[in-house]
């Protein structure tokens, strides 16, 4: 008997209906094949850019020495700026072979965020270093990784010392000025401390804390200017009248009283017996205090004088002035050694180097805010820096090689500067209102500051030992009456 099978009609493949979550044996296959392969790494996926993350560098022999050509003339112009302004020898004896080099470096440090390159080739991971992050508020337009590799060789890796950010002291001193252009602070070599209060000087023993009246001006006059005899035991005492009074602390008396400004005085220094004082009338007048005649008087400002000081071995006297400028002069002689120009505001700060006598520091007012460094044997300019405020005065610590600057308009802080460098080591903000004054204790380990906040702090920014002995023998906060 046969059988018949009925044979099941084909459909061609157009007419099959395709799953779509089915895969083809071809898909599956490749996947396997992928997997194979991925085995054996795996690299997370990051929100940081690349740059972030690694750094990849491949160099030939061939390939050095070629760069050091083309990179030692591109980096010509900006090695030279950032360095030998301020008189920073290069190290090696080849100049293109350092030149490239800081090229390479300053170029992988810029586009990579990392200082250097890795020599061998391989890919490493790195995570983002905070210590490298560049300030929002930095001046510079290169990172802080960038400015290590412009820094002079003797100062790379220099640890940063630990600087107190608060102060050890703080006086209240009610009604003294916010007048720019006065100088109502000194301190004694024997540790007296003199502020001046409209008529009225005060004297604080720093060691006891006893706070003492010495003088009392008459009416429609007031103090305009202080300054210690280098002996501790006279001061000097200018007012807005133009007097300049000499007085005996020890003895509480006056000793001698000179009218020969038409102005205010408004700025004194002495040097040894020699007393300087600055007017607004624009004259310097030196004088011998223990002769009636004065020795010489300096002519060269066209606008008040903001501030004298004499260099460290006393052979030369720095006036700053309204005027924008500056002169060297000599006591012997009526004629400027030297006009020093380019700042754009009132020049109140000045401050000689303590460990290079031919080393002066000088900075401006609101619209300059720069603080610049001359070398004075040259007259040349060795660098200048945008601080971002008014500077109202300068300290050159003879303790270590650093500069203290405190500002007014517009941030009110305290900026302490590493020489040769010029790192700021601290930026704090110190009062409320413009740190106008600022004076030195005799060893040069604190500093004093005032402000038109009406307050006197103290800062022990260079401690010679853990104890400080300011800082036990007075009381917190004191009032200056």
């Amino acid at each position: 008997m046969r059988t018949f099978y009925s044979k099941q009609k084909k459909f061609p493949k157009t007419d099959r209906i395709k799953n779509p979550h089915q895969e083809t044996k071809r898909q599956q296959n490749m996947k396997l094949e992928a997997k194979k392969r991925i085995l054996d790494r795996f690299i997370p996926q990051r929100e940081e850019k690349p740059s972030d993350l690694f750094t990849i560098t491949y160099e030939t022999e061939e390939s050095k020495k070629t760069k050091k050509k083309k990179n030692g003339r591109r980096l010509g112009c900006l090695y030279e700026n950032e360095t030998k302004q301020c008189d920073l020898k290069r190290g090696g004896k080849d100049g293109g072979e350092e030149e490239g080099k800081i090229y390479r470096d300053l170029l992988s440090s810029e586009v990579l965020g990392r200082q250097g390159a890795y020599k061998d080739g391989v890919l490493r991971f790195m995570g983002n270093d905070p210590a490298e992050d560049t300030s929002p508020f930095s001046l510079s337009p290169l990172n802080r990784s960038s400015e290590g590799i412009l820094r002079p060789q003797e100062t790379r890796g220099r640890r940063r010392r630990k600087i107190p950010a608060h102060p050890v002291r703080v006086l209240d001193a009610p009604m003294i000025e916010d007048d720019f252009y006065l100088n109502l602070m000194d301190w004694s070599s024997t540790d007296f401390l003199a502020v001046g209060i409209l008529k009225f000087v005060f004297l604080l023993n720093v060691k006891t804390g006893a706070v003492t009246r010495i003088c009392e001006l008459g009416s429609g006059d007031k103090i305009s200017s202080l300054s210690w005899h280098p002996s501790g035991s006279h001061l000097a005492i200018g007012t807005h009248n133009g007097y300049l009074h000499y007085w005996d602390v020890a003895e509480s008396r006056l000793v001698r009283t000179f009218n020969e400004h038409q102005l205010r005085v408004g700025c004194l220094t002495w040097s040894g017996n020699l007393l300087c004082s600055g007017s607004r009338d624009q004259r310097v007048i030196i004088r011998d205090i223990r002769a009636k005649k004065k020795t010489s008087i300096l002519e060269h400002h066209t606008q008040e004088i903001c501030s004298l000081k004499w260099s460290s071995d006393g052979s030369k006297l720095a006036s700053g002035g309204n005027d924008n400028t500056v002169y060297i002069s000599d006591a012997k002689s009526p004629l400027p050694l030297m006009k020093l120009e380019g700042h754009q505001a009132a020049v109140k700060a000045l401050s000689w180097s303590p460990h290079s006598p031919n080393l002066l520091a000088t900075g401006g007012g609101t619209a300059d805010r720069t603080l610049k460094i001359w070398n004075i044997d040259s007259a040349r300019l060795l660098g200048s820096f945008d601080t971002g405020s008014q500077i109202c005065n300068l300290f050159w610590s003879p303790l270590a090689n650093e500069i203290v600057t405190t500002h007014g308009f517009s941030q009110n802080q305290i900026m302490v500067w590493d020489f040769p460098s010029m790192d700021i080591l601290t930026s704090m903000v110190a009062h409320s209102s413009r740190v106008l004054y600022l004076t030195a204790s005799p060893n040069g380990d604190t500093i004093a500051t005032a402000a038109g906040d009406e307050k006197i702090k103290f800062w022990n920014l260079f401690p010679q030992s853990p104890k400080n002995l300011l800082g036990n023998t007075l009381p917190g906060y004191q009032e200056i009456r």
